[in-house]
């Protein structure tokens, strides 16, 4: 089982997860890292304890089928020379011309 599929089912935010595995000294990098079922039910104890009843607040849940990475930011819009308009829905690299 994989960090984030055990905070979906934990409706927690994978960071919460990743903080709470590493106070119980399992070692996970990142969202993505796996647990063994031990693990995964060691984490789902120490949840259940840190916040008995209480759900993730509302908006936390990722969306079906979308997958943030932790961590990661977007890149930013590149933009076009200065003085051209590049075509709409293109992007273009920087220091690079777009053709009239």
């Amino acid at each position: 089982m994989r960090v984030y599929e055990l905070a979906r089912e934990l409706e927690l935010d994978s960071s919460d997860v990743l903080a709470q595995a590493k106070k119980l000294k399992i070692k996970v990098e990142s969202a993505s890292s796996g647990l063994d079922a031990d693990q995964a039910a060691k984490i789902k104890a120490a949840a259940k304890k840190a916040a008995p009843g209480k759900k993730a607040a509302p908006g936390k849940k990722a969306a079906p089928g979308k997958k943030a990475a932790p961590g990661k930011k977007a890149a930013p819009g590149k933009k076009a020379a200065p003085g051209k308009k590049a075509a709409p829905g293109k992007k273009v690299a920087p220091g690079k011309k777009v053709a009239p």
